[in-house]
């Protein structure tokens, strides 16, 4: 196993490049929106380090998406560029102006396509997303839930800070195939 490196979140640097009126597909569905373009350089690496990242917001409800446009050319990111994090909108008082993501960690062997983290997972997470933990919370905690999923660790951020949604991106995928750590299942 590679020897594990000191990720720091605040040294990814994200720069809008521009916006336009577009329309996707979610859950075979088309939407209408906004997609922001940002490039994105992870100065955590000294070369293949250039990201380009678009982010679709709808115009009436639905998930914001975050996922990548264009990727380094490096073997263990390929699963990445197919890959895109959905933030829904939060629906309790407290937590209306903000959207969530579940914690969801890429499985570098290749055998699961994610890792979904719940309450008492924390000893799973790899040290750099510790810098993301006043961010972290329980699903229940800023939404409903009708499923079992309400003790699951989720990300919560400001519904317009993309900058943060693809530094998450990037710490729960990029840098989990990168280093190659595993989640043992409990």
């Amino acid at each position: 196993m590679p020897r594990s490196r000191r990720f720091d979140a605040r040294r990814v640097i994200v720069t809008p490049l521009e916006e336009r009126k577009a329309t996707w597909d979610w859950v075979r569905k088309p939407v209408r929106g906004v997609e922001s373009v940002y490039e994105v350089h992870d100065e955590n690496y000294d070369r293949l380090n250039r990201w380009v990242f678009v982010v679709q917001q709808p115009d009436g409800p639905g998930p914001v998406i975050v996922r990548t446009h264009e990727t380094p050319s490096k073997r263990v990111w390929g699963s990445v560029s197919r890959s895109s994090i959905a933030f829904q909108r939060a629906t309790k008082a407290a937590y209306r102006r903000y959207r969530y993501c579940k914690v969801t960690l890429a499985d570098p062997s290749g055998s699961r396509t994610k890792f979904v983290i719940r309450k008492g997972d924390e000893r799973a997470l790899p040290s750099w997303l510790r810098a993301f933990g006043p961010h972290i919370k329980l699903k229940q905690t800023v939404t409903t839930t009708r499923g079992r999923d309400g003790q699951h660790k989720v990300f919560v951020v400001r519904s317009d800070d993309h900058a943060a949604m693809i530094r998450a991106f990037i710490a729960f995928k990029v840098w989990v195939l990168e280093q190659r750590h595993q989640v043992v299942d409990s």
